[in-house]
């Protein structure tokens, strides 16, 4: 993280440096994902804090806690100089906004040698606020100034004028950027905004200090899901989110199968992990094991069933497991059409499909029939079929699962309540101790497979 090391707001008289909560939010944010940061600056030591952000910041603990608390503001006070400061060592470099960038940064040769060498590498350079200024003389590989052509967010005239410094600062993040031929995008004064463009990452505001920090997170990590897996561990990518990859989850914990569990951000990872998967249909989820890669959530769910002896103990079972993990797709016919519907529109038509007579209910109740047919007949407890937890019960739990977090905002989480023979499959499911294990510290969508979140949703 770099900070200014000036304190003067121009020819004012007045104090300044660099704005607390810019600071604040992104640290804890990296600090979180477990990432090592260094603080610097260009003549190291202490940093200069803006004083009035203290005060801007009364009702934010973690700002106060930055500034206040010992652990945290010797960080700030002890920063290395930029000159020592070596690319080879960093996966990115982030610009903390304040007033006082505007003075040193964009001119100062260390912070645009560090900003081009680590993006050069292969690696991120990002800021927010004022913190964009210190990037405007940065030149990419090709030697064209870095933002150019690319969507660059900064502080912007109108909140300039907000907080009457137009006239004050040298120049204005909107004016330099978009004079250079990026192309500055904006939200409202003082609403959260944050561009991503390859590797370059900016943040408008103060407000956008934390979402910055965790596009950037999600960038790093990026490099990490690019790497190739370990051959003999079956390694999963999905978007982080409750969806159709569960079900390949579930059988993964259910069987006690290691595997490596790839979460993709849908925003700034997806983008650049889609070319390498194009060849498997360009879509999530995919699977690669022993050097071979698959890419259809099924076919993938099934492999993970054959590796946990889950997929049926005789060719008969098998073929029935097949045949509810088909219906399957049935569900997902009902609830897509309004995945492009919109606002209340799309609100609607979720309650509406999940109602008694709707076509997801109607989907529900083939299986709530299966169960009651069959649950008795062949199953101690209730599973789809035979004796023992399958994938089928993996498939149909995780399409609950999704169905009832919360993710598609117009279906009730009490969806499956209707059907008790699906509500008791699906807690003989989670209430299996490795998959307990597994989801025990699930946050979020996930918390829905825990045996008493989904108790609670059904209640």
């Amino acid at each position: 993280m770099v900070f200014t090391s000036n304190n003067r707001l121009g020819d004012t008289g007045k104090q300044t440096g660099w704005y607390l909560p810019e600071a604040a939010h992104p640290y804890f944010e990296f600090v979180k994902a477990g990432l090592a940061v260094d603080f610097a600056s260009p003549k190291g030591g202490e940093a200069p804090l803006d004083a009035g952000s203290i005060d801007a910041s009364k009702g934010d603990q973690l700002s106060l806690d930055f500034n206040d608390k010992e652990e945290y503001n010797t960080l700030w006070k002890n920063t290395k100089a930029l000159a020592v400061c070596k690319s080879a060592d960093y996966a990115a470099i982030f610009v903390v906004g304040g007033f006082g960038v505007m003075w040193d940064l964009p001119e100062d040769k260390d912070m645009i040698r560090l900003a081009e060498e680590i993006y050069a590498q292969g690696d991120v350079v990002s800021a927010v606020c004022h913190g964009p200024a210190a990037l405007i003389n940065v030149k990419g590989p090709d030697g064209e100034l870095l933002a150019k052509g690319k969507k660059v967010s900064g502080f912007t005239n109108a909140e300039e004028d907000a907080v009457q410094l137009r006239q004050v600062v040298p120049w204005t993040i909107e004016d330099k950027y978009t004079l250079i031929g990026a192309e500055f995008v904006q939200e409202g004064v003082f609403q959260s905004c944050v561009s991503v463009s390859d590797r370059l990452v900016t943040g408008q505001n103060p407000p956008s200090a934390g979402a910055t920090a965790k596009a950037v997170i999600s960038l790093v990590q990026l490099k990490s899901l690019l790497l190739e897996p370990r051959e003999d561990l079956p390694t999963l990518y999905y978007f982080d989110l409750a969806g159709r990859a569960e079900p390949i989850r579930l059988t993964f914990a259910a069987a006690g199968i290691a595997y490596d569990n790839r979460l993709v951000d849908r925003a700034t990872q997806w983008p650049a992990l889609k070319p390498t998967f194009l060849t498997h249909g360009g879509q999530l989820p995919i699977m690669k094991h022993k050097g071979v890669t698959c890419g259809q959530s099924m076919a993938i769910l099934k492999y993970a069933g054959a590796l946990g002896n889950m997929a049926g103990s005789s060719p008969l079972e098998t073929l029935r497991i097949d045949e509810l993990n088909a219906g399957i797709e049935d569900i997902f016919k009902a609830i897509i059409p309004s995945f492009s519907m919109k606002g209340d529109e799309q609100i609607n038509n979720q309650i509406q499909i999940a109602a008694e007579g709707g076509e997801l209910y109607k989907q529900l109740a083939k299986y709530e029939t299966y169960l009651q047919v069959h649950g008795g007949e062949d199953s101690e407890g209730g599973f789809l079929v035979g004796k023992t937890m399958t994938i089928a019960d993996c498939a149909l739990v995780g399409t609950i699962g999704l169905l009832s977090c919360g993710w598609l905002r117009g279906m009730p989480k009490n969806v499956c309540k209707p059907f008790p023979n699906i509500c008791a499959m699906t807690q003989k499911v989670l209430g299996h101790p490795n998959i307990v294990e597994a989801y025990k510290d699930a946050q979020g969508d996930y918390t829905i497979f825990q045996l008493e979140t989904f108790n609670a949703a059904i209640a």
